[in-house]
């Protein structure tokens, strides 16, 4: 009598009267027509599907050893299902290798008895992974062996949006160090708004002996610059200082001084 195993899971066929016990003996020599009751026992984790050969079905396998028989008993493997969770209010997805979840839309997949599963959180743009929960802990990859059924929980959370600031962070003033009296001089001012939001209500005050102007300029987007020019006419003669004061707002300000000789 000669016995095989085949299939994806494990297990032992054994005989009455002893003889086979496959495993590691799998065949035997029987007197003639003696009746051999073969049983299938499967390992944890594996499933009896049936007989072939001179044997079908799933009960015990009687043979009458009238002429050689061969049986053939079939093993599979059972399958544990893995169940994944998102939890937070953040997105993102996790997918499985072996593949089974893709999680989006597949969430739940069986796996073969035993096998190692690794979960991957992706996070979405604008969210974080923070962590697993149930059969894995941490932020690396998750991986479970399949030998019952597995929960595992991922974790997204929305990334927190940096606060919106302006910032009038830089003044600038090119124009001539010396200039005649009752004439014009032009001078540029370029005003630097440092911060991640619209500096808005920008204005410019100009002041110094003999010298006063006012400038709306509006709105400077953030990261940005903005040059705006001035028309002053010093009515003085000698040195004198002049302020270039920018207010706004919604993003501060800065005076800048500049040194002027107004000549005769």
């Amino acid at each position: 009598l000669q016995t095989e195993r085949s299939g994806t899971g494990t297990g032992t066929v054994t005989s009455g009267p002893p003889g086979i016990d496959c495993g590691t003996d799998c065949s035997e020599n029987y007197p003639s027509f003696t009746k051999v009751t073969l049983t299938a026992t499967p390992y944890a984790g594996s499933t009896f599907t049936g007989w072939s050969g001179a044997c079908s079905g799933t009960g015990s396998c009687v043979v009458t050893m009238d002429q050689a028989r061969s049986v053939s008993a079939t093993f599979e493997l059972q399958q544990r299902t893995l169940t994944l969770t998102k939890n937070g209010n953040g997105a993102g997805s996790v997918t499985s290798t072996p593949a089974g979840i893709d999680c989006g839309p597949t969430c739940s997949s069986g796996f073969d008895y035993g096998t190692e599963v690794t979960l991957t959180a992706a996070a979405a743009e604008g969210s974080t992974f923070t962590g697993w929960s149930g059969a894995c802990s941490g932020t690396g990859s998750c991986v479970v062996t399949m030998d019952q059924a597995r929960s595992v929980s991922a974790t997204f959370e929305l990334q927190e949006s940096p606060l919106a600031v302006a910032k009038i962070s830089k003044v600038k003033v090119k124009g001539p160090a010396k200039v005649k009296r009752g004439k014009k001089a032009t001078y540029k001012v370029k005003i630097k708004n440092s911060g991640n939001a619209a500096a808005t209500g920008v204005k410019l005050k100009v002041k110094g002996k003999g010298i006063k102007s006012k400038k709306s300029v509006g709105k400077i987007a953030a990261g940005k610059a903005k040059t705006v020019k001035v028309k002053l006419k010093p009515k003085k003669p000698g040195k004198i200082k002049v302020s270039f004061k920018v207010t706004s707002k919604n993003a501060g300000g800065k005076t800048v001084k500049k040194k002027i000789t107004v000549r005769k």
